[in-house]
């Protein structure tokens, strides 16, 4: 899903003049968010715990 969010947004942000920060902070928030939903879901299935 994040690659498909990067693809969508990447040529958007790059016609903008001096996007490129918030294309960066985007990306950062985008990868942190996908890292925070699977570490959920790995404790889930540690514990014997299915959301």
């Amino acid at each position: 899903k994040i690659l498909v969010s990067r693809v969508a947004l990447r040529p958007i942000l790059l016609r903008s003049q001096g996007r490129s920060k918030d294309l960066l902070f985007l990306d950062i928030a985008l990868d942190s968010t996908v890292r925070t939903c699977m570490e959920r879901g790995y404790d889930a299935l540690k514990n014997g715990q299915p959301q």
